[in-house]
């Protein structure tokens, strides 16, 4: 879990609260921000916080919520200019700018490591990574759960010819697991705490292997233009996950409305995920950079992607 609470923002809140004094430029902008998002507990407890509505409309912004189903079609849109900010995965992230999407990444969560995991059947006779040798496993392609596996897989010597894999997105993942139709499935919560709930087991997580993270993008001529908005958004961000953190179940009830998971389930999910983002930094971005450097080297990207150009510097914007 995170080492600190709300700080490292001290520049960023001296900005915002500089704007929100000024009501006659906040008047003349009158303009509104658009924020795609996921269904995720801190996204939807943001979109449901008052206090951020109000800050943003101090500075002179309405706002608009965009839902989508994948982080690929939320960045999609964010660099379309459809929406203004967003949150999305490692993965699809990486895709994006690899497309040249003019995106910035502007804060990420800590890692979150048991928040994915590779699942077997209690009777499978599956016990370690070394005995998927030969074994057809479900994930979804190009995805945060693929590039789990061969992490796993390269740490005790195989590779993705030792396997027989299986491309299928979580919902027909889950059904093809629970038929017996494929004998693992790489995944990641809610999937995988479910998944655990029924009495299967997981065999690997991300842990030592891979990092697992939330990241908060803005589309980059948004970033250049209001510099001041996308700090406030990372300040509510940071506000809304400490309270989470310290006290998920109100997040677990938002959420249990939004999926029909129950309340509990998703207590316990919330507990082993890391709320409170931060500015991206050094181990952030070195995370990212190995991960594109390993999609490339296995040949899921086919062109180098330099991470450290897509990541927005806040204090030569707030100048």
């Amino acid at each position: 879990m995170r080492k600190m609470a709300v700080f490292g923002l001290s520049f960023g809140v001296a900005v915002v609260l500089a704007a929100c004094n000024d009501p006659d430029a906040a008047a003349e902008k009158d303009e509104t921000v658009t924020i795609g998002y996921q269904k995720g507990a801190l996204t939807l407890s943001l979109k449901e916080d008052e206090a951020f509505a109000r800050t943003m409309a101090d500075l002179g912004y309405s706002l608009e919520w965009a839902e989508f189903n994948t982080g690929s079609s939320t960045l999609e849109a964010l660099g379309s200019g459809s929406t203004d900010l967003a949150n999305a995965g490692d993965t699809p992230s990486i895709y994006a700018i690899a497309n040249r999407q003019p995106i910035d990444y502007i804060a990420a969560t800590d890692n979150a490591p048991y928040s994915e995991g590779i699942l077997v059947r209690p009777d499978s006779g599956i016990d370690r990574v070394e005995d998927l040798d030969g074994k057809r496993i479900a994930f979804n392609r190009a995805s945060i759960a693929q590039y789990l596996l061969y992490k796993a897989l390269d740490s005790v010597g195989l590779t993705f010819a030792d396997i027989e894999p299986v491309y299928l997105g979580p919902a027909d993942a889950n059904l093809a697991f629970e038929q017996g139709n494929v004998d693992a499935w790489v995944t990641w919560d809610p999937y995988l705490a479910v998944s655990e709930e029924k009495g299967n087991h997981v065999i690997a997580t991300a842990d030592g292997l891979a990092s697992y993270r939330s990241f908060y993008f803005a589309n980059s001529d948004f970033a250049d233009q209001h510099p001041e908005a996308v700090l406030a958004y990372v300040e509510a961000l940071q506000r809304v996950g400490t309270t989470i953190e310290s006290d998920a179940s109100e997040a677990a009830a938002i959420m249990e409305k939004a999926t029909g998971l129950p309340q509990d389930t998703w207590i316990g999910i919330l507990n082993r995920l890391d709320h409170v983002p931060d500015f991206i930094d050094e181990e952030a971005v070195s995370d990212l950079q190995e991960q594109a450097d390993d999609l490339m080297a296995i040949g899921l990207l086919e062109d180098e992607v330099s991470i450290v150009d897509y990541v927005w510097d806040r204090e030569e914007e707030s100048e």
